[in-house]
């Protein structure tokens, strides 16, 4: 099989896929993949995150969770008759279909990587047993298959990139980064502090969650909830993690965590119940420092501190470990 060398780059079609696939079924897996359907889809869940995926598109399609074993369950018989599902009639019962992604333009190389990829996912499955992980040892044995039959033009570690948005151009990068600016630019982050301790984070993109967490939070069980918009606050919650956009009201418990006082160093509103304790909590380390500059200030020349009737003094295990001077 002949491929090219060449830095073009060119949006894949049906029948190119289809060709394609034939000569990689012959080459590299000995011509035992069975017959697929081909697509090139520009939208759908996940889109701009990958550049090809397998399915199936068959219905009816089950597998039992403790064997991993698939099986077709005929409707006729409201779902218990079941017919095990082998590599004999693999592809009459799941409709397998291979598709790549029609929003972005690769060498032929790359688009070869991500449909071997996808070929492998076909392999895992077709003898009718589920894999325990997408990319687990079934994977990565047919990979370094393909690697030694292709002399190393199809090694496993690109295999297993070749799907993913981490081995993407410069140009994917960027849609990609874009998407993301819009999705912080447009985020709410809530926190919910219940009056049990509990401490909820929602971010969000919709106003429709923020009323609903607003009206669902009465004063019997919520003493505040804030938010913020503050796009440096969102960076923040961004790199720890927490930025998945909540279509509904659902939350992360972060009682204990950094981010919780965080908020208090940017932009933020209360929307419902009590204000924000602003007070500063001192540490050890502040109220040395402070009894340091006021004893600086009122021992004498000998050294000496003079102890007035207005100073008040809390010493423990000779330490001195609070104070309040009236000064």
């Amino acid at each position: 099989m002949e491929i090219s060398n060449s830095d073009e780059k060119f949006t894949p079609t049906v029948d190119w896929i289809a060709e394609k696939y034939n000569e990689l079924n012959s080459w590299l897996f000995g011509g035992r993949l069975g017959d697929c359907l081909f697509e090139i889809y520009t939208t759908g869940k996940g889109m701009e995150r990958s550049l090809g995926h397998f399915r199936f598109t068959g219905t009816n399609v089950k597998y039992d969770n403790r064997t991993r074993e698939m099986y077709w369950a005929d409707p006729k018989g409201g779902g218990l008759l079941k017919f095990p599902i082998n590599r004999n009639n693999f592809v009459h019962y799941t409709k397998p279909m291979i598709g790549l992604n029609g929003h972005y333009k690769r060498t032929e190389l790359m688009w070869l990587n991500t449909l071997v990829h996808e070929m492998c996912h076909y392999y895992t499955y077709m003898d009718g047993v589920v894999p325990v992980q997408a990319h687990g040892s079934e994977f990565r044995n047919i990979g370094a298959i393909v690697g030694r039959k292709s002399n190393g033009i199809f090694d496993i570690k690109r295999l297993c990139d070749a799907e993913n948005i981490g081995e993407l151009d410069g140009e994917i990068a960027a849609k990609r980064q874009a998407r993301d600016d819009k999705k912080k630019n447009n985020m709410t982050a809530l926190l919910v502090f219940r009056t049990n301790g509990d401490i909820q984070l929602i971010t969000t993109t919709s106003r429709d969650v923020i009323q609903k967490v607003v009206d669902d939070n009465n004063k019997l069980i919520c003493k505040r909830v804030v938010s913020s918009n503050d796009i440096n606050y969102i960076e923040y919650l961004w790199s720890l993690g927490y930025k998945h956009n909540m279509r509904t009201y659902r939350y992360w418990p972060v009682q204990g965590k950094d981010l919780v006082d965080e908020i208090k160093n940017y932009d933020f509103t209360v929307l419902k119940g009590e204000p924000m304790n602003e007070a500063y909590q001192f540490t050890n380390e502040d109220i040395k420092l402070m009894v340091e500059m006021v004893l600086d200030r009122i021992k004498g020349e000998d050294n000496l501190v003079d102890i007035t009737p207005d100073m008040i003094l809390i010493f423990r295990d000779n330490q001195l470990i609070g104070y309040n001077f009236c000064l």
